[in-house]
């Protein structure tokens, strides 16, 4: 090989190797050495823990109420709402009620009209005349039977014909009854032109499906009435919750779209059968202290079961604090008169009760250990500005 060339090879080779070192070098300068790592210790002076505030304790064992969280609707029993329609189809007349009114029992809602109603009342008319000669003649051949006078055959062929006018008078007197039309005023010959649609129960007049002129058949909703006096609270339960529900059992529940407004209940029922959609058991609780004329069917709540009381290892919910979605308490290491040194514990959290939550360590814990159950927010907020990132080390 060429001298010159064999020379020019070595340099670029001995370059080569004087750049792979820098570079390894200055990479070794970029990473965070151990002293400068994000710890999860953090120390105070004897200003700083007087300005905290910081108080010790230790974890102590308290009866919590245990709940199950569940989600849930407003709903009103079947008995409580009634969809209102014609028995005989009619052509809406008047509309005698408003959306949002209350209404009472058999009070008139709407009026009807249809030539079928004064035919039946003519057939009705009718009908009461001919029974009228019926039943004289039923009575005739009777007291003729009972002397032994007329003959038997004559009498039952009356009795027949007096039987069915009689049921037959009965069934239109209760069609007539059925559309709440007066029979004792029918009949003294008093022919009605409108039918009234009467309120089935009281309650609030919900949506109004037909205006005037309209065609109401028998199957036809002309509006729908809501007694919200039993409203009360269908809750969805999980079967792996479902041992823990009981009849009797404190229920407290918010509005979805009111958060700020807590409403008790208590569980008067619980169903035998899954929904088929959420393979969910429905709870129904009633209602404790509520106006329940301001609750609307189908409104959604978010809901607490009280399922009884169980001993826990709790700290006051000011001890617990979170970061970056994890849970964390502090404990004193060491203290002087210059100040303390804290270490910062991961736990995990659950019951929650008057001011005081459950707690598991993920770490074991010196029965000793002392953990600060007040100031644990100035904690993490110093430690978080000595980390310089805002990032909690696990």
């Amino acid at each position: 090989m060429n001298p010159i060339k064999y020379a020019f090879l070595i340099s670029l080779i001995l370059a080569a190797g004087i750049l792979a070192q820098c570079s390894q070098k200055q990479s070794e300068a970029n990473e965070p050495s151990a002293d400068t790592a994000v710890t999860d210790e953090v120390s105070l002076n004897a200003v700083q823990y007087k300005t905290a505030g910081i108080e010790l304790g230790s974890i102590i064992k308290r009866d919590m109420n245990s709940v199950v969280d569940v989600n849930g609707a407003l709903r009103v029993p079947p008995q409580n709402r009634a969809c209102v329609s014609a028995f005989i189809g009619g052509a809406v007349h008047t509309i005698l009620a408003k959306e949002g009114d209350y209404v009472k029992k058999g009070q008139t809602l709407v009026t009807l009209q249809h030539p079928d109603y004064i035919k039946l009342q003519e057939e009705y008319l009718r009908q009461k005349s001919n029974f009228a000669f019926t039943e004289k003649e039923y009575l005739r051949q009777h007291e003729l039977a009972g002397a032994n006078v007329g003959a038997q055959k004559v009498f039952q062929e009356t009795e027949s014909n007096y039987n069915s006018a009689k049921a037959g008078l009965l069934s239109l007197e209760k069609q007539l009854q059925m559309l709440s039309l007066p029979v004792e005023e029918i009949a003294k010959g008093n022919i009605f032109d409108d039918v009234p649609v009467k309120a089935p129960i009281s309650g609030y007049v919900g949506q109004i499906r037909l205006s005037i002129g309209s065609f109401a058949g028998p199957n036809v909703e002309i509006l729908d009435i809501v007694d919200n006096s039993h409203i009360h609270v269908d809750l969805m339960v999980y079967e792996k919750d479902l041992y823990r529900i009981k009849i009797g059992q404190k229920v407290k529940f918010v509005l979805t779209n009111n958060a700020n407004r807590e409403i008790e209940g208590r569980i008067f029922s619980i169903s035998k059968t899954f929904e088929d959609e959420t393979k969910t058991i429905v709870a129904h609780a009633e209602i404790l202290n509520a106006d329940k004329d301001n609750l609307i069917n189908g409104m959604f709540v978010n809901a607490v079961i009280n399922v009884g009381q169980t001993g826990c290892e709790v700290l006051p919910e000011e001890a617990v604090q979170q970061s970056d979605g994890k849970e964390y308490i502090f404990i004193e290491k060491q203290t002087s008169s210059s100040g303390a040194d804290f270490r910062m514990v991961e736990v995990k959290t659950g019951i929650a009760d008057s001011g005081y939550v459950q707690v598991t360590p993920l770490q074991p814990l010196d029965s000793e250990a002392k953990i600060v159950v007040k100031g644990a927010y100035y904690l993490l907020s110093q430690l978080k500005a000595a980390s310089g990132a805002g990032c909690i080390s696990d």
